[in-house]
């Protein structure tokens, strides 16, 4: 689209002309930069309305335009509705050379070409730089020097040759060279590539200056040239939709068959940040390993090759950074160790400089493109800043994560890069990731693997990694080896009393509830021996779990308490919230539904308020539990909608079909047997996948029970057979709530107990200890 010819140029060469409105709309669209422009908005811009009216005029002139740039009017690419808004722009395939997603790059570059007589494109290698200088070149009809091949002594003979002057033994002078491109018509001469001989260009330019004003001289740089009267223009990566339209355009050269959807392909230009460089690359390589690999070809930059080239997108990208200043490669190295920008004061810190020496680094780098629009750099730009890092800074980074409160990732990313040089502070930083996991989420058995690994090697703090690896195994099942891991931490007296705390609770899920209590009677002893404050409250809350497995919810409500009250005095509210959590699953047993509301409300805000969202939806669950003892069956609902949604977001389909089957058993109550039967068929679809029998037997009871209730007796028995098959013994508690089932299955509703929503979680609880 040509707006200033007011016509359109379609591949094939044909012109076709664009009305003063379909040019006015086409204006109106480029404008709002890919964002949707309402019909109320267009109604007014385009068509001079004062104010809204009741008209179909923009989308008949949308429908008009479409026949003219689209490709095929009936499935749009350029001009696209958006439902209950109007239209928006996504820019198109300019150029069949594969010019895709530049309109407004190349409207800016018109612009600054029209304002001054030396411009810059400055911008990463790979990002499309001398594409876009080329095509203009091409269309206004001016030479192009490439410089990449050529030292600082070779830029004027190579300006030479591309204007086709004879060669000369000596250098040509440059004020001589300027008045030949002017003599042969050029308003402009391109110079491609010239970060390595940005001296020799400067001379050149300043000849020019002096000798033919009027010629224009366009620059591709790395970096800016800092040229008198320079215009730098950034070029960015593509969006992620032009790059999706790049790579498809690739790929349709390069790939027989049915190319990847749309979607599919957005994902891929997002995963290689939109360089386009990239994705040829990673068409190219298609045509060799075939779609079905572009994934992780996306995945593995370094495997990014031309065919018949020695290179590759790593190569481009060190490139890059072979003539960026070393004060900016320092910034990208300290930027490329957080999965988001780190705050002002944490760069300047790891820099060791001013806030506003900080600022200006992030501003040079924002100018030469080397940053995504969320302040990042792209993901293969940060594979080499943090290979290139100093041994300095790097240790600098490992000591800012382990002193700061940053996310686990920046943490443990520090703790791999600072492994060669300082083995125990990497040490220290994963365990300090692995024992956060233990309260907060995620649980890590690879880094807890690796913490061993790492302990041993170097000889420091083994009998902590083992402990941390025991406790990990407990949470995933792997009992025998946490035993293991216990019991060699159990041989320090330094992590001797959590050792026993851990192991005790090993033993009670494993049904040696005597042993348990022996173990945390010796830990008990051992933390106030010490005076171990937070390893009492820790033998507290394991106690209290014992003593519920015992049947004894008095009795572990009073140890939680405590535990509770410890947490609180040591100002550890997250803990605190733990324990307040359990002390109300005790209340919901005793019967006090009020006092458990208040217990799982306040551990529901002690969590949302110190960032342990993993823990969430177990407390949206309980509390919907709470809501179900007191009969409150709507508010029920609503705390189990959130435990699902919860669950799902943190990911955790365990606690997201447990919330299912108590929405059903909601819908029971409630007297919604069909309701109750869709809900529980959603969670036994979740538990198909998991490893969760006990689970999955009394999802089939209750299942039984809503077709029971549903008058359907032939589907009722259908369902107790899959209870009957499953293998026993079962833990008692599960056994009463089957028991509980079978009398409602067969009609002896005299049998069942009143207090089935308690007796049934709790059967829920200990199946999934």
């Amino acid at each position: 689209m040509d707006l200033d010819r007011t016509a359109v140029v379609r591949p094939d060469g044909t012109t076709l002309p664009l009305t003063p409105q379909e040019a006015a709309l086409c204006e109106a669209l480029f404008s709002a930069d890919g964002h949707p422009v309402t019909r109320e908005a267009l109604l007014t811009s385009v068509w001079g309305f004062p104010k809204a009216v009741a008209t179909r005029a923009v989308d008949h002139a949308v429908a008009r335009l479409r026949q003219k740039v689209e490709a095929d009017a009936a499935r749009p690419e350029t001009v696209l509705g958006v439902r209950g808004v109007g239209y928006r722009y996504a820019e198109p395939l300019i150029d069949p050379d594969g010019l895709v997603g530049r309109a407004s790059d190349l409207r800016r570059l018109q612009e600054a070409t029209t304002a001054g007589r030396r411009v810059t494109l400055v911008g990463p290698a790979g990002v499309g730089k001398t594409t876009l200088a080329s095509w203009w070149a091409a269309r206004a009809g001016v030479p192009v020097v490439p410089l990449e091949p050529v030292d600082a002594d070779g830029v004027p003979a190579a300006v030479a040759r591309a204007l086709g002057l004879p060669p000369s033994p000596q250098a040509p002078d440059a004020a001589a060279l300027g008045r030949a491109a002017v003599a042969q018509g050029h308003a402009w001469v391109v110079l491609d590539a010239a970060e390595h001989v940005l001296e020799a260009v400067g001379a050149l330019s300043a000849a020019w200056a002096r000798a033919v004003p009027e010629l224009g001289l366009l620059v591709t740089s790395i970096t800016p040239l800092a040229l008198p009267g320079e215009r730098s223009l950034p070029l960015a990566p593509l969006t992620p939709e032009a790059g999706a339209s790049l790579l498809r355009h690739h790929l349709g050269h390069t790939v027989t068959g049915a190319l990847p959807d749309h979607a599919v392909l957005r994902e891929l230009a997002t995963r290689l940040d939109g360089l386009p460089l990239a994705l040829e690359l990673l068409a190219a390589r298609a045509r060799v390993a075939g779609p079905d690999a572009l994934r992780t070809l996306a995945d593995h930059p370094e495997a990014l090759r031309s065919d018949g080239k020695d290179a590759s997108l790593l190569a481009a990208v060190e490139r890059t950074w072979r003539w960026l200043e070393p004060p900016l490669r320092e910034a990208l190295c300290c930027l490329a160790l957080f999965p988001s920008p780190p705050a002002l004061d944490l760069l300047a810190a790891l820099l060791g400089c001013g806030i506003g020496e900080a600022q200006a680094r992030l501003e040079a780098l924002q100018a030469r493109a080397l940053l995504r629009a969320d302040g990042g750099p792209p993901a293969v730009v940060r594979q080499v800043a943090m290979r290139e890092a100093s041994p300095a800074l790097v240790r600098a980074q490992a000591a800012e994560a382990r002193a700061r409160p940053l996310d686990d990732e920046t943490r443990l990313r520090a703790a791999d890069r600072v492994h060669a040089l300082d083995p125990e502070l990497a040490l220290a930083l994963v365990l300090d990731v692995v024992r956060a996991g233990l309260t907060t989420g995620p649980v890590r058995p690879a880094r807890a693997d690796q913490a061993v690994d790492w302990a041993v090697a170097c000889g420091a703090r083994s009998a902590e990694a083992h402990l941390l690896r025991g406790a990990v195994r407990t949470l995933t099942g792997e009992l025998d080896g946490a035993t293991r891991d216990l019991a060699l931490a159990a041989a320090c007296p330094s992590t001797r009393g959590e050792a026993l705390a851990r192991q005790a609770w090993l033993d009670a899920v494993q049904g040696r509830l005597p042993q348990a209590e022996v173990a945390l009677a010796s830990a008990l002893d051992h933390a106030r021996s010490t005076g171990d404050l937070s390893l009492e409250a820790m033998v507290r809350v394991r106690w209290g779990s014992v003593r519920h497995l015992a049947g004894d919810p008095r009795g572990a409500l009073t140890h939680l308490q405590q535990a509770a009250g410890l947490h609180e005095a040591l100002d550890q509210p997250l803990q605190a919230g733990r324990a307040l959590a359990s002390a109300g699953l005790m209340w919901l047993e005793l019967g006090q539904a009020h006092a458990a509301r208040d217990a799982l409300l306040a551990a529901l805000e002690a969590d949302r308020t110190h960032g342990a969202g993993a823990a969430v939806p177990q407390h949206l669950l309980n509390l919907g539990g709470s809501a179900l003892d007191a009969g409150a069956l709507d508010e029920a609902r609503d705390w189990l909608t959130r435990a699902e949604a919860e669950a799902r977001r943190v990911g955790d389909p365990t606690l997201a079909a447990q919330a299912r089957m108590s929405r059903g058993l909601a819908d029971l109550l409630d007297g919604d047997a069909l309701g109750g039967l869709r809900h529980l068929a959603h969670a036994r679809a979740l538990l198909a996948d998991l490893d969760r029998p006990v689970l999955g037997v009394l999802a089939w009871a209750w299942t039984a029970v809503a077709h029971a209730r549903a008058g359907d007796a032939a589907e009722a028995r259908g369902a107790w057979r899959h209870v009957q098959t499953h293998p026993r013994p079962l833990p008692p508690v599960v056994e009463d709530a089957l028991g509980h089932c079978e009398a409602r299955v067969h009609g002896r509703e005299s049998e069942a107990p009143h207090d089935a929503p308690s007796l049934v979680r709790t059967a829920w609880r200990v199946a999934t200890a």
